[in-house]
């Protein structure tokens, strides 16, 4: 299906992709309802709520490459949730699949780097300095446990660029810089 490039356009495209992450969500719980602690259903569920978030806001759209910086903000984030019909609170199930997963399985890498996401949407949706500050303490922790282990057995893309737009998000232009760079170190 070819769209116009315009923002009508895009939009029509966002929302038929939204629309069609939905029902692969749908799906997924119907796989959830079969084994209730399947650590790949629990992350993939929580990878849907992410991609459905990551899309409404175009948060690749948000970054500054070249700043190590996103002007993504609280407001703006809600409004194109509420534009695509998306739950705020889908963030919190997001958390709550990727604890089970981690419970289920402490070393599964998707459990982990997702985790960092999902702490990123909840900074920028945080209603007060020590609950924000409280997230970043809690995402850093997740962002080195993923170092030490991951590190030592070649991080997946995935983990960078999730801890990278982190970083972002949050103005540690020192830590994102060093992300942007290890994604780009070997062409990658």
């Amino acid at each position: 299906m070819a769209f116009e490039n315009n923002d009508e356009g895009k939009n029509i495209q966002t929302s038929d992709w939204i629309k069609r992450m939905k029902e692969a969500y749908h799906q997924y719980e119907l796989a959830k309802n079969i084994d209730n602690n399947d650590v790949k259903t629990l992350t993939c569920l929580a990878s849907n709520i992410l991609k459905q978030f990551d899309r409404a806001v175009d948060l690749d759209g948000h970054l500054d490459n070249l700043k190590y910086t996103c002007d993504l903000d609280k407001k703006e984030l809600l409004k194109a949730l509420k534009k695509y019909n998306i739950d705020v609170n889908d963030i919190n199930k997001a958390y709550n699949y990727l604890v089970r997963a981690q419970v289920n399985d402490v070393n599964n890498d998707a459990a982990h780097y997702h985790m960092i996401h999902v702490y990123m949407y909840k900074i920028i949706l945080s209603d007060t300095p020590k609950e924000k500050e409280r997230l970043i303490y809690k995402a850093k922790n997740e962002i080195a446990y993923c170092e030490a282990y991951y590190f030592e057995n070649n991080p997946s893309i995935a983990f960078l660029y999730k801890a990278y737009k982190f970083y972002c998000v949050n103005n540690y232009k020192n830590r994102a810089k060093l992300y942007w760079e290890e994604i780009h170190k070997n062409g990658s």
